[in-house]
């Protein structure tokens, strides 16, 4: 089928919500040079989300081990920014800092605290 005619069809099924004709065009083009889906493809570089399980144990085991650190030197020590580790403590752990201690909140206790407290690997 060529561009206009699946064009065509879009218009007589989505009505205004039919793709441009434009868009149908290239995604036409990209379906003849051998692709076989309209998902983006993956990318080389760094992970898009730094708050893996992994990293989350990683600053669960170091808050746990001093709860007097400073949030650079818990940054340093993971390999991750200040903001990640803060996202880390206080939205995936429930974690602040109170008297320059690292507490858990008693108001709600996160499940994620619950995976992390007995990680017996690293």
């Amino acid at each position: 089928m060529k561009a206009k005619e699946i064009h065509a069809d879009f218009q007589n099924t989505l009505g205004d919500l039919a793709p441009s004709d434009s868009t149908v065009a290239k995604c036409t083009n990209e379906f003849k040079l051998g692709r076989e889906s309209l998902d983006n493809d993956p990318r080389s570089g760094r992970q898009k989300c730094a708050s893996t399980p992994e990293f989350i144990a990683k600053v669960h085991k170091k808050v746990m081990e001093d709860r007097r650190l400073k949030m650079r030197e818990i940054a340093d020590a993971v390999g991750m920014s200040s903001e990640r580790v803060y996202h880390i403590l206080t939205e995936e752990l429930g974690i602040k800092k109170i008297s320059a201690r690292w507490v858990p909140r008693l108001r709600r206790r996160p499940p994620a605290l619950k995976c992390y407290c007995h990680d017996k690997t690293s």
